[in-house]
């Protein structure tokens, strides 16, 4: 679940955005290794994720979107930055 809006202005648009991610991971042991009986263990959590997003309109045709991602999982704190361009045909 994530929730933004998005400010725009002539040529940039800005988007903040605040969101909740829920997962479950399961693993099973394998036999080639451990004869005998299998080990399974589960685990499940949610994570935290803060981000903003930068759009700035170059052309008729063309987007320039860059977006940061501040993450806290239970496994560790991550932040991603990921810049990307739109066109339009």
């Amino acid at each position: 679940i994530l929730l933004g809006y998005r400010f725009a202005w002539e040529s940039v648009s800005l988007i903040p955005y605040y969101g909740k991610a829920y997962w479950d991971l399961t693993s099973k042991e394998g036999q080639l290794f451990n004869p005998g009986a299998e080990e399974v263990k589960a685990l499940d959590g949610d994570n935290r994720i803060v981000g903003l997003g930068l759009i700035g309109h170059v052309s008729d045709s063309a987007d320039l979107n860059i977006s940061y991602k501040d993450i806290d999982a239970d496994f560790g704190h991550y932040a991603v930055l990921s810049m990307g361009m739109r066109f339009d045909f």
